[in-house]
């Protein structure tokens, strides 16, 4: 298999993890990372992220399966070695390390120090340019204690930076930072050309960042139920679920129908609105309570799925017009068979597996939108 392995920068299989009584943090867990590939590592408390991660950078090597970094077997490697080709940022904290900034920033370079006379030749001119990197100068002679959360985030990333590994790992790394900063850390890792497992909670940050992405929820009934909420289905429906909302929808939707022509008179403006005997403030109470309660109970039973509340009615508008008594109408049918070829779609492409509708929607959607806006 280690021949195999030498495709990529990292690759696990078949990794499992049990502690004491018996719990399976991890089961059969197994992904590839590549040079320069930023994956994130999405999941709840308790799922285990942080136990896989702890696996590859060494703290804990009570594990079943294999891990192998740039095609050698992880297990076999000194530690020393291993340190200098991935570096971590754990969620340890402890109260007081008793060392300046400047101090803790040099711990980065331990691995590749002689073991015996601790002489390290590129030392000071990777430590100089990630001091730079993070804006630390001023802080090197304060005690790490002496910092905030989000400072002290800033200097152990510049500590593992100056590791100089091919892989990076960071086990919540917007812990304590501002939205500034967040960002901030956000362009510095694209820009760091170097593997990247990132285990996180916020799926916004993993969109922007991430080029991968790897679901870790510790049971494959989580796993689809989130990848369920994140891109939408149909196949959770049966006829048992809809009945209910169903009704709901239905007089959702007549309402709507029955103020179809208040909505034409808003259409003109409040002022002309009011003109005209509507009551501005109670009607747009009204439908928006209306739009929320049918959104809402579709959204309960296909997940969110995207661009077909926007595109559908758009569409439909340069066809029958803008009078709302026609373009309701016809763009609930329009979405309802948009979506009846979509989930075709959806189950034909990768049969026997099902492509989740929102994947197919999102294209659709943004494609036209990009025509649109290349039209004007």
């Amino acid at each position: 298999m280690a021949g195999t392995a030498f495709l990529h920068l990292l690759r696990a299989e078949n990794l499992t993890l049990t502690v004491e009584g018996g719990c399976e943090l991890l089961k059969n867990v197994s992904f590839d990372i590549n040079e320069k590939e930023i994956v994130g590592l999405l999941g709840p408390n308790g799922s285990g992220k942080t136990s896989l991660l702890r696996c590859l950078y060494g703290g804990q090597s009570q594990y079943q399966g294999d891990i192998y970094l740039n095609g050698k077997r992880l297990s076999q490697l000194p530690l020393k070695k291993r340190a200098q080709q991935i570096a971590a940022v754990t969620q340890e904290s402890p109260a007081d390390f008793q060392l300046t900034v400047e101090a803790v920033i040099r711990t980065g370079r331990t691995p590749h120090q002689h073991w015996l006379t601790g002489l390290d030749s590129r030392a000071e001119s990777v430590i100089h340019k990630n001091i730079e990197r993070f804006k630390l100068q001023d802080y090197l002679h304060r005690d790490i204690s002496e910092l905030s959360g989000g400072e002290r985030k800033r200097v152990l990333l510049c500590r593992v930076l100056v590791q100089e590994p091919e892989l990076l790992l960071l086990d919540e790394p917007c812990n304590h930072l501002d939205i500034s900063n967040q960002l901030s850390l956000l362009l510095q890792l694209r820009e760091l050309n170097i593997g990247c497992l990132v285990s996180l909670h916020d799926f916004t940050f993993l969109l922007m960042a991430a080029t991968n992405a790897l679901i870790f929820l510790g049971d494959q009934r989580a796993a689809q139920s989130v990848v369920f909420w994140m891109f939408g289905g149909l196949g959770r429906a049966t006829w048992e679920l809809l009945l209910l909302p169903s009704i709901f929808v239905c007089l959702g939707v007549l309402a709507l129908f029955w103020n179809a022509r208040s909505l034409n008179a808003l259409m003109m403006g409040q002022e002309t609105a009011a003109a005209l005997g509507i009551s501005v403030r109670r009607t747009q109470v009204v439908i928006l309570l209306l739009a929320t309660l049918v959104t809402s109970l579709i959204v309960s039973l296909t997940g969110t799925i995207g661009f077909v509340g926007l595109v559908i009615p758009h569409i439909m508008r340069t066809i029958v017009g803008g009078d709302n008594r026609v373009l309701l109408f016809f763009s609930a049918l329009a979405g309802a068979a948009f979506m009846l070829c979509v989930d075709i779609i959806a189950r034909q492409l990768l049969a026997p597996q099902e492509l989740p509708i929102g994947i197919i929607t999102g294209a659709l959607g943004g494609s036209y939108f990009c025509y649109l806006l290349a039209r004007r």
